[in-house]
């Protein structure tokens, strides 16, 4: 038997070691599956966690039984129960007596504390941030043999070092440099601070890891090998408007104009300025060139999702649907929508939300949504 006990803040490095101890399990029998049990903390039952630890593995060398936040349970307790107000969990008592809580895996602990778990058992509790105080955490040091790991998470240096890293492997290329974007000057307040995309990163996301791999997959996707300024993270990676951006492309390419309305909407309350909207546009429909090409060439869809940063297959599905639909004629008239709404805008041959309006109608109407169809009779 051997323990492992996973805790800290960083969030991505505990899931990428639990990864690791997941691919040493299985040692190459393809068999993790069937000899892996993982646990919610919340629900499971002491009862529930011995059964799986004492079962013998099937067709393979090793079993696996995760449980998950275990150790969280016992936050700010220092031989108590857990440390929540609810601690029927794994068959907790509530929290108000000392050793109670521990009491409730008794079974477990002294099982661990002779060795008498099977050899072929690997054992994993985890948990999130564990403060000074956490009774389990004092009692599994005591057990020779168990593996404790923390994951703090990056600060300082250490978290622009991390998005520097993560940028990196995903084939972004930072810019440094105050921001550009047109923004009108009673608005001048929007304009982001810092001159360091890598910094404002930093700033908006703190050492939320998890967050921030998600945030540099946007950019990566947003900016298809383009410099990422500070503008970038600043449309992309603020709050709850990435999303928006990329709902708001799917609404136009879609044919669903008043969805893609409702955005713009949102877009010019936030301050978005028709620049980054037209840039925003732009990606998109290179994006949608590159697999309209790809489709022509008689690539396969995994092919396509590799080629254009898509290996999910529910989006690279949609970005092939939208492909075909439009074909490449409507492509190309997409961007000549794009490009000559840009001049008119820069010419001041029209209202800047009056052209992006119209562009929006534009595109809107080169792939409305496909109707259903009907069977005959």
């Amino acid at each position: 038997m051997v323990l492992y006990v996973l805790y800290g803040g960083d969030e991505l490095a505990a899931r990428r070691r639990l990864a690791e101890l997941r691919t040493a399990a299985d040692g190459g029998s393809g068999m993790l599956d069937a000899n892996l049990t993982s646990l919610d903390a919340q629900a499971a039952t002491t009862e529930a966690i011995l059964g799986a630890a004492m079962a013998v593995p099937f067709l393979a060398k090793r079993r696996l039984v995760i449980i998950e936040g275990l150790l969280d349970r016992f936050a700010g307790a220092r031989g108590r129960g857990g440390g929540t107000d609810d601690g029927d969990a794994i068959d907790l008592p509530p929290s108000g007596g000392r050793g109670r809580g521990l009491d409730a895996l008794r079974p477990l602990l002294d099982l661990l504390e002779r060795n008498e778990l099977p050899p072929t058992t690997d054992l994993i509790f985890t948990g999130k941030v564990v403060g000074s105080r956490n009774a389990l955490l004092d009692r599994l040091r005591r057990m020779p043999g168990t593996s404790i790991e923390e994951f703090a998470p990056p600060q300082r240096d250490d978290l622009l070092r991390f998005i520097r890293t993560e940028g990196t492997a995903r084939g972004i290329h930072w810019r440094p440099g105050p921001s550009r974007r047109e923004i009108d000057t009673g608005d001048e307040w929007r304009r982001p601070s810092a001159s360091d995309p890598v910094a404002l990163l930093a700033e908006r996301f703190q050492s939320d890891t998890l967050a921030l791999t998600s945030e540099l997959d946007k950019l990566a996707l947003f900016t298809m090998g383009r410099d990422v300024t500070v503008d970038e993270v600043d449309l992309i990676c603020s709050g709850e408007r990435e999303t928006t951006v990329f709902h708001f492309m799917d609404a136009l390419m879609d044919g669903d104009l008043r969805t893609a309305f409702r955005f713009l909407e949102r877009f010019r309350l936030e301050g978005a300025s028709s620049q980054g909207l037209l840039t925003m546009m732009t990606t998109s429909y290179r994006r949608l060139a590159l697999v309209a090409d790809l489709l022509e060439q008689g690539a396969t869809p995994e092919a396509i999702g590799q080629g254009i940063g898509l290996p999910w297959p529910r989006l690279r599905d949609a970005a092939i649907a939208r492909a075909r639909r439009h074909g490449p004629e409507g492509i190309r008239t997409a961007y000549r929508e794009i490009v000559d709404a840009d001049r008119r805008i820069k010419l001041g041959e029209v209202d800047e939300d009056l052209a992006i309006d119209s562009l929006a109608l534009e595109l809107a109407t080169l792939a409305p949504t496909p109707r259903p169809q009907h069977s005959r009779r």
